[in-house]
């Protein structure tokens, strides 16, 4: 079962990287050769079967849960600096500049600290 969340958190970020790199470069649209709606349809596909997939599991390891918020959070961040340095502009407005996205990452940054307080409290208490 592990085996297989790994793979799944590997598609989630291969899909994750590629629509934002399908927003920072939109010249890079030759390079995929895919329609556009099909393109999106499959990485939004992937995406929500991950995020249910990883719901609905029975065996569910609150560390690991709190460590996959953080690197992807992290990641998501990193990748959004990445691509701004690189040259990309986004096409719907993610940037360092929005305020949406600093209000989005506090409340990102609250739920992991609650978390990690409620993982710590559940350990102290066993």
């Amino acid at each position: 079962m592990k085996h297989k969340n790994w793979i799944l958190s590997g598609v989630i970020l291969l899909s994750t990287t590629l629509l934002m790199a399908y927003d920072f470069f939109p010249e890079l649209n030759g390079f995929f050769q895919l329609p556009k709606p099909l393109f999106l349809g499959l990485i939004l596909t992937f995406l929500f079967a991950g995020f249910f997939i990883n719901r609905f599991q029975e065996d569910s390891f609150p560390k690991s849960d709190l460590l996959w918020q953080v690197m992807l959070t992290s990641y998501l961040l990193l990748l959004i600096i990445g691509f701004t340095l690189l040259g990309g502009e986004s096409q719907v407005g993610i940037s360092l500049s929005n305020p949406f996205l600093w209000i989005v990452l506090l409340i990102t940054f609250f739920d992991i600290a609650k978390q990690y307080k409620k993982m710590k409290t559940a350990h102290s208490n066993s």
